[in-house]
């Protein structure tokens, strides 16, 4: 039903249809003044005439050919197959989505906030009280699962690629990749700086016919081959929801001593490793640094134009 605001600009619209159409107002006598357009100066005017409407349409050809402009990359990347395919993945991570949504085992705020009085008595700091407990709503697991899943798959880049190992790695790593490949001009341009600064991380395809043979189209559980080496080289688990329902911090390297230490995921106040205030004090007596994303980032920049600089055997200005 369309409300009644909405009722009174249709009927008071100069479109809708009504007998003073193209009516303009009163002249100065009281007489409506109209509008005495022909049609067809109309149309003289138009610099596009209007086609006939028994006009016949051009052929179309029914064919099955592919075009002789469509390469045979794309015509690969464009099957049937490999579209069901994809479909088959997404539908696996939809499944792992919604065990995020219904997982009861997740980080609660009031197990958040002990963390953080652990680690602020460490810095001789004092913990701010709780206002809120209870377990997380679904959206911030959501949002905290995705923010682990970005950290591993940091691991994976970096503690699994530098191996040269061909393992398949964790469910959540794939769909970290997977968006990644989304954005295409960002994907090529760190593969581009990666290759670069650490060839031996550099990302492969990916694997989607690998992976497809790993998940179960009746259940769409993925179970590869042999995920041990995942665990060996991270030290975490391979699955994600056991990762998830485990994992209370994050590991953060301070830029400046390059002291490590661990941080709470979330805390009171948004300043938990996975929350946009995020805000640390490194424990080191002799350094004491306030630690945010910015700084975090700056350090790993530096890093791979230092290690860059190293390869090509180059000095800094």
């Amino acid at each position: 039903m369309t409300p009644t605001h909405e009722q009174e600009e249709t009927i008071n619209s100069p479109s809708s249809s009504s007998p003073n159409l193209g009516v303009r107002g009163r002249g100065s006598g009281g007489d409506l003044q109209t509008d005495n357009v022909r049609s067809d100066t109309a149309q003289t005017r138009s610099p596009f005439p209007r086609q006939e409407t028994n006009a016949t349409l051009p052929p179309y050809a029914s064919t099955t050919a592919v075009p002789v402009y469509i390469s045979s990359d794309w015509q690969e990347a464009c099957s049937v197959g490999r579209a069901k395919a994809y479909l088959l993945l997404l539908a696996s991570f939809s499944k792992l989505i919604d065990q995020v949504r219904r997982t009861s085992s997740c980080i609660s705020l009031e197990h958040s906030m002990n963390e953080v009085s652990r680690v602020q008595a460490a810095n001789d700091s004092t913990p701010s009280p709780s206002d809120s407990e209870g377990p997380l709503l679904e959206e911030y697991r959501v949002a905290l699962f995705v923010e682990m899943a970005v950290r591993r798959f940091g691991y994976w880049q970096e503690r699994l690629l530098a191996l040269k190992s061909t393992a398949l790695p964790p469910l959540d790593v794939l769909l970290v990749w997977a968006t990644y490949l989304g954005s295409p001009v960002w994907y090529h341009d760190d593969s581009v700086l990666g290759g670069t600064t650490h060839p031996e991380s550099a990302f492969p395809d990916f694997p989607l016919e690998l992976v497809i043979a790993c998940i179960d189209p009746d259940t769409l559980d993925y179970q590869p081959v042999d995920p041990g080496e995942w665990k060996a080289a991270t030290g975490t688990p391979f699955d994600p929801i056991v990762h998830f329902e485990s994992s209370t911090s994050a590991a953060i390297n301070c830029p400046r001593c390059r002291t490590k230490f661990s941080w709470p995921w979330i805390s009171e106040g948004g300043k938990g490793y996975a929350q946009c205030l995020f805000v640390a004090k490194c424990p080191t007596t002799n350094c004491r640094l306030q630690i945010d994303k910015e700084a975090i980032g700056v350090e790993r920049l530096a890093r791979r134009i230092v290690d860059m600089y190293d390869r090509s055997n180059c000095q800094l200005a």
